[in-house]
């Protein structure tokens, strides 16, 4: 399963050299001739040669077809001189024979080359190349680069795309997409948003998945690329208030001896007429940055203000929910941070330490993370922030995994003594972790939002948790070996047979349910297992998280809506405390069939089918 992407700065990755080694002579020219305008590029007619050529070119990428890679010369070529940086340092020209996949290793691109047109194969050597300098990984099958937000910023990514001068498609399901045509800005759109607009508003997204296809320009352009780049920056300057708060307009005395702005005085309409931060940003034409600045001037003035929404209650969980963080402000969920600690040093789950960053610090082979749960004096802070009138109500991880729920209760005892009794926070055990959790505080969130009583949420919520199918496969017993779930030799005999744990959720601890042996081999097995508890023929919510894992979460999430009927998919990276315990490359799903009448629980109020 791939690892985390390097963070080297995109303009210090130096370029592969190119080995191509490959007996066809027309094959061969053409790929080298085609690919030498942008890398260094040598061919080579077998294994023999191409390791002479080799050991002067240092580490590169080698393409060559799967039939001379059997032999042993070509895995040791492979070995000695292929890129150590790069995942898929080898690139198969496969026959297209089913039995070759189960030859070769898992690091290993097997590109089906057979019957390819030759501009087909280019283009997805030329993917697995970008893949290579934007450290992140392509599919299965050359067809796209996968990677997520953590890794690499939208903005690094376009200037990668850029600066090799491809049109290209990016997607970020679920948000948007934005296309690309060299040195300019094709389109971008995100909800209704469309243009310059929405390009800074992708722009500003900090997790999440993305897919990079590689495609000729068609029709016109928004601009020039730079120019777009400049307007993303500068959009993603200053602190955002919740999109959840709504505008209030103060008439005092500086309001009526002010000349405003048409800007001004379009914020200064939705304030009158009770929109909310997300509705004015979604109805003016300018960015949000500039309508940000603009808010901004309004409120130091006093003519303006922001307050929280009028639900009656207010949605808290923790970091291990791994909730992308654009979903949690779009429902105004608040998420207390878990603590990992590198030795002495503290830091806070996605706030000092971001996904990316975490697992590239595990890679490194340091001291192992520990975690802490937030001191019930945090989550009380938390807790206070919220007015007396309004009802909290707060989810966290499993009790069985972490002390957070214990401590959570405490904050709300705390807070029965010191402050209204009336609005003492209501705690919830979830005993789950990860999506489900996220999940389940989405489910609560939708309720407070359609103004169902705490009471009801509560109650609902301790029946819904016990109905989430969740199975995660783990790519490497080391870090249960480290975190002390298993023991060592354990570990190195599982590693050496390439032993993969399949895990569940039982009444809220983690607990074997399988293995299987070999990455490619864990996704049916969890598909079989999901079936035995999910009616294929109704709709399910589904969730992936991965840790560090793009490319394998792309192949889980297809399989998923190929089997079921998926109504909501979330695609997230499981955050540094999670991360901490089970190690890069492990990926989890989540299942959750809602009833027909539980159509509240869903995005919208669309009716669950019978």
């Amino acid at each position: 399963m791939s690892g985390p992407a390097s963070r080297t700065p995109l303009s210090q990755r130096a370029r592969p050299a190119l080995l191509v080694v490959d007996p066809i002579t027309e094959r061969r020219r053409a790929l080298s001739r085609a690919l030498a305008a942008a890398y260094e590029v040598v061919p080579a007619l077998d294994a023999e040669e191409g390791e002479r050529y080799a050991q002067t070119l240092g580490p590169a990428v080698i393409v060559m077809p799967a039939p001379i890679a059997r032999g042993a010369g070509a895995w040791v070529l492979a070995e000695r001189y292929g890129d150590p940086s790069v995942a898929q340092s080898v690139v198969l020209l496969g026959s297209g024979d089913p039995a070759e996949a189960e030859e070769i290793p898992e690091s290993t691109v097997l590109l089906p080359a057979h019957g390819l047109a030759r501009n087909a194969l280019i283009t997805r050597i030329r993917l697995a190349l970008l893949a290579r300098e934007a450290g992140l990984a392509p599919d299965a099958h050359l067809e796209a680069l996968l990677g997520d937000l953590s890794q690499i910023s939208l903005i690094e990514l376009v200037q990668l795309l850029s600066r090799m001068h491809l049109s290209a498609r990016v997607d970020l399901p679920g948000r948007g997409h934005l296309r690309l045509a060299e040195q300019t800005l094709h389109s971008a759109a995100t909800g209704k948003v469309q243009g310059i607009k929405a390009f800074c508003r992708l722009c500003r997204l900090t997790e999440g998945p993305f897919r990079v296809v590689l495609e000729p320009h068609t029709g016109e352009d928004c601009g020039e690329l730079s120019a777009a780049l400049i307007a993303a920056i500068e959009d993603s300057l200053g602190d955002y208030p919740p999109p959840t708060h709504q505008l209030v307009l103060n008439p005092n005395s500086i309001f009526f001896e002010t000349s405003f702005s048409k800007l001004a005085q379009a914020i200064l309409v939705g304030a009158h007429g009770g929109q909310t931060v997300q509705e004015v940003f979604d109805g003016l034409p300018q960015t949000d940055g500039e309508i940000l600045s603009q808010l901004n001037e309004l409120e130091d003035l006093g003519s303006l203000s922001l307050q929280p929404p009028s639900t009656p209650v207010h949605i808290v969980t923790d970091s291990t929910a791994d909730l992308p963080p654009d979903l949690a402000a779009k429902y105004g969920i608040e998420v207390v941070p878990l603590t990992v600690l590198f030795g002495k040093e503290r830091l806070l789950d996605r706030v000092d330490l971001q996904p990316g960053p975490f697992y590239e610090r595990l890679a490194d082979r340091g001291p192992h993370p520990t975690t802490e749960p937030p001191a019930a004096e945090t989550i009380g802070r938390r807790y206070r922030r919220q007015s007396t009138d309004r009802m909290v109500l707060s989810l966290h991880i499993s009790s069985e995994l972490s002390q957070t729920p214990l401590n959570a209760r405490r904050a709300a005892m705390e807070w029965m003594d010191s402050e209204s009794p009336n609005f003492s926070p209501r705690v919830i055990d979830s005993r789950l972790v990860s999506l489900p959790l996220g999940f389940l505080s989405l489910f609560a969130a939708r309720m407070a939002g359609r103004g169902i009583a705490v009471e009801t949420i509560e109650e609902r919520l301790l029946a819904l948790r016990e109905r989430f199918h969740t199975f995660f496969v783990v790519d490497s017993l080391e870090f249960l070996a480290r975190g002390g779930r298993i023991g060592k030799a354990r570990a190195f005999l599982g590693g050496l047979l390439n032993i993969k744990p399949i895990l569940g959720l039982d009444d809220g601890r983690i607990v074997p349910v399988d293995r299987v042996r070999g990455g490619r081999a864990a996704h049916p097995r969890i598909l079989e297992l999901l079936r035995d508890g999910i009616d294929p023929e109704r709709p399910v919510l589904a969730g992936i998280a991965h840790a560090a894992a793009p490319v394998w979460a792309d192949r889980l999430r297809g399989l998923i809506e190929d089997e079921f009927q998926v109504k909501e998919m979330i695609v997230a990276e499981m955050g540094p405390v999670v991360g901490a315990h089970v190690g890069p490359g492990t990926i989890g799903a989540t299942l959750f069939q809602p009833l027909p009448a539980e159509d509240d629980l869903l995005p919208t109020a669309t009716k669950v089918p019978q």
